[in-house]
């Protein structure tokens, strides 16, 4: 699968992501922590210009919807 190589080079992402909460800029305090799911799944997105197959996309964004329902609540019902 096309895709495995890129993955492997997605851990930039991860890294890209934790300078950006880290440099802030929003006002002191702590960046916020991000769920360790979605911190994996951020570290296996391919760089900007790589082949990403449209099928290996939506298979990503269906984790992540997942991860977000298994992470989240919704508000309770009244």
């Amino acid at each position: 699968m096309a895709s495995t190589g890129s993955r492997d080079e997605g851990g930039g992402a991860q890294e890209q992501v934790g300078e950006r909460g880290s440099s802030g800029g929003g006002g002191g305090g702590e960046a916020p922590r991000i769920d360790p799911i979605i911190q994996g799944l951020l570290s296996r997105l391919p760089k900007s210009g790589d082949v990403w197959p449209e099928p290996d996309r939506k298979l990503w964004l269906q984790l992540l919807e997942g991860s977000f329902k298994l992470i989240y609540k919704d508000e309770a019902a009244n």
